[in-house]
């Protein structure tokens, strides 16, 4: 899901269910061209085939996510909340150390990126990582 918020299409298109599987399976996943965020490079990580690069856990998916330049403040605290519902435990844990970094004073470069808020793709980011 992130990766269609940041292009605006579906990484894999199929006509039916077997081509989608075959194509997810078998496909090359190329960095988006118009992408040049660290929105970018963080859902690439996240499509990661090889496991061994991939985040090792749905908290350094969440750390690079808030971390992004082109993160908007509201976006990143909402990210907070919803990771904080889904995962109550590790939330309590983090609160003292919170991965949300302050928010810089000037606005993100890209302004359509700034509006996501990543509540979308981080309903999926455990079954990524």
């Amino acid at each position: 899901m992130l990766w269609e918020m940041l292009t605006g299409e579906p990484l894999f298109r199929y006509e039916d269910a077997n081509v989608m599987m075959w194509r997810v399976i078998t496909q090359t996943i190329v960095r988006p061209g118009l992408v040049r965020s660290s929105g970018g490079g963080v859902a690439m990580r996240l499509l990661e085939r090889d496991p061994a690069r991939r985040f090792l856990h749905a908290e350094a998916a969440y750390g690079a996510l808030a971390a992004c330049d082109d993160a908007s403040p509201l976006g990143r605290l909402q990210l907070e909340r919803l990771l904080a519902e889904r995962f109550p435990k590790q939330a309590q844990r983090t609160r003292a150390r919170s991965l949300v970094k302050t928010p810089p004073a000037a606005l993100p470069r890209n302004r359509w990126l700034a509006s996501i808020t990543y509540s979308h793709a981080l309903s999926h980011v455990e079954l990524l990582c």
